[in-house]
Order: structure tokens, then C-alpha cells, then sequence
């Protein structure tokens, strides 16, 4: 409350501080002027003015007298006939609310109690409205949410699904992400709520629940999460120069026909089968190579192909005949590590032998943590790259792939590990889960 006057005479003045233009009293049957002289003294006061909208929405709005004969700071029109401690409806905007929104009640000349202001409860209000309590409640609810009881804007009819059934879709599905718009559908039934499983689905939308396909990721087992996030706090302080002297193996298989992607065609209605929107398909991808390759910062190093089923004497001889060639090649230091993951053919008795006879020094790894191993980023490229040159035979395959392997530019190389520490700090971030990677 503020010491703004109302004087019921002929003027309306701002105080014994500062007078401002005054209007007579039959000008402020305008709302326009009006509204003009408040947000002036309003602006030389430096109050923001918050004026109240009409229960009807009305342009003119209305005001509360005080019983000291002073005016609230929330204030856009003033009546000479209004009653002290109440909110006056303007009579033409209270017809136009009737004509308009007939369901809203608002009865002609009547003048609606503020309770905020008044003090006056739900039972006082509805008598003397002459209206029905749980529709004078409804009324006040909606002015306090919406700041106004009018029709608000829908594009359609009201949806089927209430609120509280809104919230148990969404714990259903929070609960298990796999569970189908089918299965909802028949959650709704049982409550006797009938709709389409479209409408399930447009609902879960607006709530930023969308149905997509899930990311594949290795199985993780409590051992193998808190050795993950044993590793990334280990060495999340390790220097850069620690991961560029690291050389990274790993092996994969290439496919010659088997890249498991979706694909999608332009094509008229009708032409499905048509032989230029199809993709053939061949028994086991037509054939596939499996290939062994490192790298390390400073580029990639060799890829050795392998034509027989993979052992631990395989793997001895593969890391003999391309492991300190790449270590020259790439130029790593004498303190430089080799990193594998913890296939049984790595982990074998006599693998482990072996490396300790060459003096060749192992970066521990956790299990079942492909994220972690950069590498995977340039199998990823290869393939890529392989399988846009649509090699005919497993020969062409192998050739293609020693080629595009050689082609990695270092820039590629040295950017992965030079981020490696990102890494390391979302499988932290991740509590050892899975990651991004």
C-alpha cells in the first residue's frame, strides 16, 4: 500500500510530495486517460505497475479502494460509485463475458470479492455471487494460474487422457524404457480408459519421451564397472605425454556384404522389389576378413591380416612381426606401453611369457571397455571407407583394407589422443557405467 490519494471530489492527486496533471472526475470514466495518468505517476514513482485484468479479460480492468481512501499499487481504472474493499467488474465488459462465455456465469452488475485483499473465503463469495462454491473455486484457480477465466486457446476437443493417467504412463515407462504403446494401451484399458496407441505415443512426446532405438553396449558385470572406474581415476592425472607414447591394438572383422546399417530409398508405391530398391543380401556377409592393426599418436601403425583362426601362438606371432616395426615406425619412445584388451588369447599363460621375454611392458585394462580404446573411432573409419569402394571378393577386401588403413591421416590420430582424457572423465562422470564413446 502506498500513499497515493483518492480524492472522490473532482482531481486525483500523487501525494503532498509532487503533483502531477490532474484529470476531472468525469474523465476517468475513460480507462484510456486513466491508464495513461496511472503508469505516469506510477513511472515518477519508479514502481512497476502490475495492473489486474478483469475476470471478463477486460481492456479497462479494475481497482481496489482502501478504506483510508488510498489506492493499491496494482491499478488500472477507478469508479466513483465503487464500494470500499471490493473488486468492481465493469458492466460492459460483465455482458460481453456473458454473451461470449455463457459457461464462465458471471451474472450482470455483480461484483466479485478479491479474497487475497478482502479476507472473504469461497462460501462468502459464492453467495454473494449467487453462484455455486465449487464454481466460484474453479473460477479463482484458473484467474491465479492463467490471469484470466476466459476460454484459453486448444486445438481440439479435451484429450481423453487425464493427468493422473498422464503421470502412470510416465512411470511405466520410466520404469522400463522397453515397454511398447501397445502395452500402455492396454494399461489405459484396464482403468477404462480407452485410446488409440498413436495418442499414447503423442502424449509421451510432449512430455520429451520419445521411442528410439537403443545404443548396443557391453554387458557390464559390478566387477567390471568399478575396475572401469578404478582405471579412469588412476589415471586421470596421467600427463599427455603418457598416452602419446601408448601404442593401441585391437582386432576386428570386416565383412565383404556386412555392414549393419539401416538404408533408405526413394521409390514410388509398387516398386518395392524393384531391383534399384533393394540391397542384396548374401549367407554369413559373404565372406569376412579379420584384421590385427595398432596406432599411436603419431599415426597408424601396421595392419596385419589374419587368414586362420586366431590362438595365442597367432597372436605371439602377429605382435613379433608388427609390433616393433610400428614402435620404429612411429617413433615412440623406450618407455613407450602396449595396450591390449583382455582377450584370453592376451591373457594366456603363455601370451604373458612371452611379452615379459620380449620386455615388452602391458597397460592394465578393464574388461568389457571398448569406450576406452580409441581405436575403435579408426575401425570405424575403415569400414567406412572400405565398403564405399564395394570390394567384389575377399581378396579385394584384404587389399582394401591394408590400403585405406595406410591413408589415416596422423592429424586423425593425434586428435584422438589428445582427448583421451575426456574419456577417462565420463566413465568418472559415469560412476565406471557406460559412456558416449
Amino acid at each position: 500500500m502506498t500513499d497515493y490519494e483518492f480524492k472522490a471530489s473532482s482531481n486525483v492527486s500523487l501525494g503532498t510530495e509532487e503533483t502531477a496533471s490532474v484529470f476531472r472526475q468525469e474523465e476517468f470514466t475513460d480507462g484510456v486517460k486513466f491508464e495513461m495518468f496511472f503508469r505516469m505517476f506510477a513511472s515518477k514513482k519508479k514502481m512497476t505497475p502490475t495492473p489486474f485484468s478483469s475476470l471478463a479479460n477486460s481492456s479497462l480492468g479494475f481497482v481496489q479502494v482502501m478504506e483510508n481512501g488510498t489506492l493499491t499499487e496494482n491499478c488500472s481504472k477507478i469508479e466513483a460509485h465503487q464500494p470500499v474493499g471490493e473488486v468492481l467488474v465493469p458492466l460492459d465488459a460483465q455482458h460481453r463475458a456473458a454473451e461470449e462465455h455463457p459457461r464462465d456465469q458471471v451474472p450482470p452488475h455483480a461484483t466479485l470479492p478479491f479474497p487475497s485483499h478482502s479476507g472473504k473465503g469461497y462460501e462468502a463469495i459464492s453467495k454473494a455471487l449467487g453462484l455455486r462454491r465449487t464454481t466460484v473455486r474453479a473460477i479463482i484457480y484458473k484467474w491465479r494460474k492463467h490471469g484470466t477465466v476466459e476460454n484459453l486457446p486448444r486445438s481440439g476437443r479435451p484429450t481423453k487422457i487425464t493427468p493422473r493417467e498422464q503421470r502412470q504412463l510416465i512411470q511405466e515407462v520410466t520404469k522400463d524404457p522397453t515397454t511398447t504403446s501397445k502395452e500402455l494401451q492396454a494399461s489405459l484399458a484396464s482403468v477404462k480408459v480407452s485410446v488409440h496407441d498413436s495418442t499414447i505415443r503423442k502424449r509421451l512426446g510432449k512430455n520429451d519421451l520419445h521411442g528410439r532405438v537403443p545404443r548396443p553396449k557391453p554387458l557390464l558385470s559390478k566387477k567390471n564397472i568399478k575396475a572401469r572406474l578404478s582405471f579412469a581415476r588412476k589415471h586421470l592425472d596421467d600427463p599427455q605425454d603418457f598416452w602419446e607414447n601408448t601404442l593401441w591394438t585391437d582386432e576386428t572383422k570386416i565383412e565383404l556384404f556386412g555392414r549393419s546399417v539401416s538404408h533408405y530409398v526413394w521409390r514410388k508405391s509398387n516398386t518395392a522389389f524393384q531391383k534399384k530398391n533393394i540391397i542384396p543380401t548374401v549367407k554369413y556377409g559373404g565372406g569376412s576378413v579379420m584384421v590385427w592393426g595398432c596406432f599411436a599418436a603419431s599415426g597408424p601403425g601396421r595392419l596385419a591380416v589374419i587368414n586362420r583362426t586366431m590362438n595365442s601362438a597367432v597372436y605371439q606371432k602377429i605382435l613379433k612381426e608388427n609390433v616393433q616395426p610400428s614402435v620404429c615406425d612411429l617413433k615412440l619412445k623406450r618407455t613407450w606401453v602396449l595396450q591390449q584388451d583382455n582377450d584370453p588369447k592376451h591373457t594366456s599363460k603363455s601370451t604373458s611369457e612371452w611379452l615379459k621375454k620380449n620386455k615388452m611392458k602391458t597397460l592394465e585394462w578393464p574388461s568389457q571397455s571398448p569406450d576406452l580404446n580409441p581405436i575403435e573411432m579408426l575401425w570405424h573409419d575403415l569400414k567406412k571407407v572400405v565398403h564405399a569402394r564395394k570390394p567384389s571378393n575377399v581378396a579385394e577386401l584384404q587389399q582394401f583394407c591394408k590400403d585405406e588403413w595406410a591413408k589415416i591421416p596422423p592429424q586423425r590420430c593425434n586428435r584422438l589422443i589428445a582427448s583421451y582424457g575426456k574419456r577417462l572423465i565420463a566413465v568418472v562422470a559415469a560412476k565406471g557405467g557406460p559412456t558416449s564413446y
